[in-house]
């Protein structure tokens, strides 16, 4: 159920996605839930990654975040940096409906085919010479012979 939550991966990101109906008890450990039709992912669960509602039930099923290659596919909010590692460049993204302690570095070829709309300033991507570390190199000046 980890590729269901949107935000940080890790120990210290969500643990639970979405309110689903339990359908059926499979056996004493394992529940069905009732997942929206467009899931690719298997129906059944264990008791350990499932954690009660206690509230009135809705009558609809929750809708899944967009997924692109089996992670939910987030809107982006606004750029906060830019950095070039090892020739290639990294955008610090502060993603809609987040915390910006949730802000994530993402390849910045990899977000522009995600999202093609979202206009990225230029002042993020420095012109060659500006900055020390964008295509400068060192030449040692040569004596003058004479």
């Amino acid at each position: 159920m980890k590729t269901l939550v949107p935000g940080g991966r890790g120990k210290l990101g969500p643990k639970f996605a979405g309110l689903y109906q339990v359908i059926e008890q499979v056996n004493v450990v394992a529940y069905r839930l009732k997942l929206p039709e467009c899931t690719c992912i298997h129906d059944v669960f264990h008791v350990v990654v499932l954690k009660p509602f206690r509230s009135t039930p809705s009558s609809s099923v929750p809708a899944l975040p967009p997924l692109r290659h089996g992670r939910p596919l987030m809107h982006p909010e606004r750029v906060l940096r830019s950095s070039l590692r090892r020739g290639e460049w990294y955008i610090l993204v502060q993603w809609a409906d987040m915390p910006a302690s949730e802000a994530t570095w993402v390849q910045a070829e990899e977000f522009h085919m995600a999202h093609p709309d979202f206009q990225l300033e230029d002042e993020l991507f420095p012109e060659e010479g500006r900055d020390v570390m964008v295509g400068q190199t060192y030449q040692r000046k040569r004596k003058a012979s004479g």
